[in-house]
């Protein structure tokens, strides 16, 4: 959940939904934000809904093997696909009864040591409303997904991600454990490390 809430915060520090770089402060912040509907004109009200996807996470879960039952639901947790990607990506396959015999490269394309806060707020607010998102993909097609690519790196500063201080870490894993250990008995998994400080 920590690193989970740790990459959310970044990629709203991008793309201009997040205003508090720090993340202690924006989890603070949360229910304020919340009470006055913080981001809902910009169309990523969840955005400040830390805590809250942080707690529904088992009951998220649980809805799925409620309604599709859990033969047919597969749950995936990141640090197999992490740790065992080829392995995991495989199990995957299998689980979806499709071919197995062609695995691809798992090269790293998306590095989680730094993130991009927007250069300009005002302009990454613009580009991430869904109208003008939408005109965007009419205008620059498919085949020019890279200039797409290459405007998002023009328009974002490159920044090292913050680290958490020990003590805020001890916060939040304490915050978070009785969660984890609820995911634990919906998913039938040892799920320990998410909780040990």
């Amino acid at each position: 959940p920590i690193g989970f809430l740790q990459s959310w915060h970044s990629l709203g520090l991008r793309d201009g939904y997040e205003s508090e770089p720090d993340l202690m402060l924006a989890l603070d912040l949360e229910d304020e934000r919340t009470a006055a509907g913080g981001a809902e004109n910009r169309g990523a009200a969840v955005s400040y809904r830390y805590r809250h996807v942080i707690h529904n996470a088992p009951r998220s879960v649980q809805r799925w093997y409620d309604v599709f039952g859990p033969d047919k639901v597969k749950v995936i947790v990141f640090d197999d696909l992490s740790d065992r990607t080829e392995e995991t990506y495989r199990d995957l396959l299998e689980f979806l009864e499709v071919d197995t015999d062609s695995i691809p490269d798992f090269e790293v394309h998306n590095s989680a040591k730094a993130f991009g806060t927007p250069k300009a707020k005002w302009l990454a607010g613009l580009m991430h409303n869904p109208k003008v998102a939408r005109t965007v993909r009419r205008v620059l097609p498919e085949r020019a997904l890279g200039m797409r690519s290459g405007l998002q790196k023009l328009l974002t500063n490159r920044v090292e991600r913050q680290v958490l201080a020990p003590d805020d870490r001890a916060t939040l894993v304490k915050e978070f454990t009785p969660v984890v250990k609820e995911l634990e008995q919906i998913v039938d998994r040892d799920l320990s490390d998410w909780y040990r400080t």
